[in-house]
């Protein structure tokens, strides 16, 4: 299970780093508090006999109780850089100096051979050879670690919440709903690591079962799947997971078999592979005698794809791409550079108007609503007043005349 819960925590790792750092750098300061938390879990769950079949984690059971005093510090960093967009220690920083000064404090250990290491912290009587600390010994820090540390979680919690309620209505949706997330991840872990130390004290350090122990050990990962909203930072559904959601809508029991052909597969393949890689819905005059031409399918075997394949008429298909391209724009703040006309251009569409009208028909918002909603940048308006553009969406749209734009032929 100890193997189970590294590789979900390295998983959990990569998908943050992947949805996360590009549009902020500080989910840097939740990959370095991650392990450390599944470390303080792990050591608390665990015999210590359990790790002499992990030389290389070893090593980091030895220091846990120093890596202890990185947790809160990280997170709220990481807090930090939510609400400021800057990747900063300003005075965050002073919760470092514990960490520092116990890691000091212990500079002579780490010239002891590891079997010294080992009886040192195993052995609260154990006299080594040489002296291994400055000032305080590791019964004393464990001391203070079992004080320390949870009057500073406590805090860290607290401020969170407080700040959530205190912020609520200056923070955007998308970002009050992460912090909220956060915070529940937070406490479910806090409890967890309080848990076992008081079943260890009313047990006087009686073992746990084992089945209970893989439990532990991979419930800090799962913590963070319980949240995919943060997680995975709202993230659209790419291409390809929208080609594979699209063609479980193939019919299991389709009577004309010359539909579902080989042929029309690998074709329907080509196209999404085609849309996903080279995005020529960006361009306004994408049609799909674009697609006839570039990979060389007939037009009746594209529009069958579409049709039967995919299930998804072309000019939805095209739209839908577009819109989700302006809300990855969006996420990223592209409105405030550039404007909703902007990004509407950008994202394929000829004018604003057309742009309204099939973001409406996608997320069942207009753009600003939407924005608002999701993003950490909230707007009030777009140069051109909101209620005249819904006016003009209620006259020009309907739902069938969203496949149908002129200039979106």
């Amino acid at each position: 299970m100890l193997n189970t819960s590294l590789v979900l925590a390295g998983l959990v790792i990569l998908i943050l780093l992947k949805n996360h750092f590009i549009k902020n750098k500080g989910i840097i300061y939740v990959v370095f508090a991650l392990p450390a938390v599944l470390l303080k879990i792990v050591v608390e769950s665990f015999p210590f006999s359990y790790f002499d079949q992990h030389s290389l984690f070893i090593q980091f059971v030895l220091i846990s109780p120093i890596i202890n005093f990185l947790i809160a510090p990280l997170v709220l960093l990481y807090i930090e850089t939510v609400l400021t967009k800057s990747l900063t220690l300003n005075r965050y920083f002073l919760l470092f100096v514990p960490f520092l000064f116990f890691l000091i404090n212990f500079i002579p250990l780490f010239s002891l051979s590891i079997e010294e290491k080992i009886q040192i912290y195993s052995q609260a009587n154990y006299v080594p050879t040489q002296p291994y600390f400055i000032w305080f010994s590791f019964p004393e820090l464990r001391a203070i670690n079992n004080i320390y540390n949870p009057l500073i979680g406590i805090i860290t919690m607290a401020y969170l919440f407080q700040m959530l309620i205190r912020n609520k209505q200056k923070l955007s949706k998308k970002t009050y709903l992460n912090l909220l997330q956060v915070g529940i991840i937070l406490i479910v872990n806090f409890i967890t690591i309080r848990s076992i130390m008081f079943y260890h004290y009313i047990t006087n350090g009686q073992n746990i079962s084992p089945e209970i122990l893989g439990i532990l050990a991979i419930f800090v990962p799962l913590s963070f799947f319980l949240h995919p909203n943060w997680l995975y930072d709202n993230a659209i559904e790419s291409d390809l997971n929208l080609y594979f959601r699209l063609m479980n809508r193939i019919k299991k029991n389709e009577k004309n078999n010359d539909s579902l052909k080989i042929e029309r597969i690998t074709d329907s393949t080509r196209i999404i592979t085609y849309l996903n890689e080279e995005k020529p819905y960006l361009s306004p005059g994408f049609s799909i005698h674009d697609i006839v031409s570039h990979l060389n399918i007939p037009q009746k075997n594209v529009t069958e794809c579409f049709n039967k394949v995919i299930k998804i008429p072309f000019p939805r298909m095209r739209n839908q791409l577009r819109i989700e391209y302006s809300m990855e724009m969006f996420k990223n703040n592209a409105h405030l550079k550039n404007s909703i006309s902007g990004v509407a251009t950008d994202s394929g569409f000829n004018n604003r108007a057309t742009f309204y009208i099939a973001f409406r028909e996608v997320t069942q918002m207009t753009p600003i609503e939407w924005i608002n909603e999701n993003c950490d940048a909230p707007v009030q308006e777009d140069f051109v007043d909101e209620s005249s553009e819904n006016d003009l969406i209620k006259v020009k749209a309907s739902s069938k005349q969203i496949l149908n734009f002129k200039d979106e032929r």
